[in-house]
Formats: C-alpha cells, structure tokens, sequence
C-alpha cells in the first residue's frame, strides 16, 4: 500500500504540475549534500517520500486496524539571483518560486482518496518546513520545502496461527508472499450450503432447512 500511495501521488502531481517543474519522483537521495550538484540541475522539482506511520486498533475482536502514516511532498526550487526570487519566482516561467508549489500541492492533493486507497478524509495536509534554504552550489542557490500529509487506511490481521493465502495476481498487497515462495495456507472453501433448525417457541414445532447456495448463484 505505501508503495502504491507514493506511486498514486507522483502521477497525480505530474499530471497536475504540468510544466511548473521539470521532474516528479519518488525521493531517490536527492538531498544527501554529495548530491546537490546534480539535484540542482532537476529543479524545479518535486520529490515523494513515505515518512513513517502510527499504526491504531480499530477493532481488536474482529482484528482489524489503520495506519496512520505521513508523506512528505518535497518541492526544490533554485535561485539565481536572490532569496526573495527564489520564493516568489522570477520573470520567467522557467522561475517557479516555492510560495507557487507550496500552493499548488496543497491544492492538488489535499483531501485526495487516491482511487479509494485512504479513508474518506484523503490525504490531510498536516505541516509545511523548510529543510533547505539557499544552498549555495555553482551558480545558484538550492532550497527545499517539504509539504507533509497524513493518510489513513485500515488493514486486517491474519487470524491466528494462519499464514497469506496462495494469489496469483501481481496486484494484490498478498503476492510478494507468492513471489518470494513463502508460507503460505490453503484457500478457504466457498461457502456453498447452510444447514440450520428453525424451532417455533410457543408450538415446539421443528423444521429442517438445507440451503443450497451453488444452486442459487447458478440460478443468478
């Protein structure tokens, strides 16, 4: 899921930002100091990583729980003249300052659900921080603002004692168990037949009843 968050956030600002910055990516190192040099020549852009999370039980009978987890939206601009210029932009568009991307991430994803992945409250802005301010490399200064959100979603917990079930779709969370030829524990029967005794209270009148569910969803 963290994988397929950053993933669906990366797309939504590439498609969003247009040419406002010239890469959007999951963090890659970026911002390690032997890497500025060559950061600097990406910018302006935008970089996704996943911050950690809080994990919450929701329902500890029925073993079901949220993670509460926080990604940071880095947007990195470069000044060639002056700070002011670096946080409001320059007269070319090529200048986009970090006032106009704090703006436009907030806009383009604050309250977003990512197709049905988070909860129904999206991604919520939460802090905006400076982590690097006018660094000095060659010709210009590089700085960075990270945009942090909370994202919530609920999970549940394998019943005990059991392991992943066997899956061969690529896309499920479950198939890296498959790939990586885990443990893995038998599918469950289909639930397919219901045998149940109706008892009247007042006459002490049984009936047998014996419902057949492969019958009916054959029927449908």
């Amino acid at each position: 899921m963290i994988t397929a968050i950053e993933n669906a956030i990366v797309e939504r600002l590439k498609s969003g930002l247009g040419r406002m910055v010239q890469e959007v990516k999951c963090y890659g190192g970026e911002l390690d100091s032997e890497n500025w040099a060559r950061a600097i020549g990406r910018v302006p852009a935008v970089w996704v990583a996943y911050g950690g999370a809080k994990v919450s039980t929701k329902n500890l009978a029925h073993a079901r729980y949220e993670q509460s987890a926080t990604f940071a939206v880095m947007c990195a601009t470069r000044s060639l003249r002056s700070e002011q210029a670096g946080r409001q932009g320059g007269a070319s568009m090529r200048e986009v300052g970090s006032n106009t991307l704090i703006y436009a991430v907030l806009r383009l994803l604050s309250g977003q659900r990512l197709d049905g992945r988070l909860n129904s409250f999206g991604l919520i802005p939460k802090n905006v921080r400076i982590i690097l301010k006018n660094a000095y490399i060659s010709n210009g200064a590089l700085s960075v603002v990270s945009i942090e959100f909370n994202a919530n979603w609920p999970f549940e917990a394998l019943e005990d004692g059991r392991y992943p079930e066997l899956v061969t779709d690529p896309d499920d969370p479950d198939y890296i168990f498959s790939q990586y030829g885990a443990q893995q524990s038998a599918t469950d029967a289909d639930f397919n037949t219901m045998t149940a005794l109706i008892l009247d209270e007042n006459t002490g009148a049984q009936i047998d009843t014996n419902l057949d569910m492969k019958d009916n969803q054959n029927e449908s």
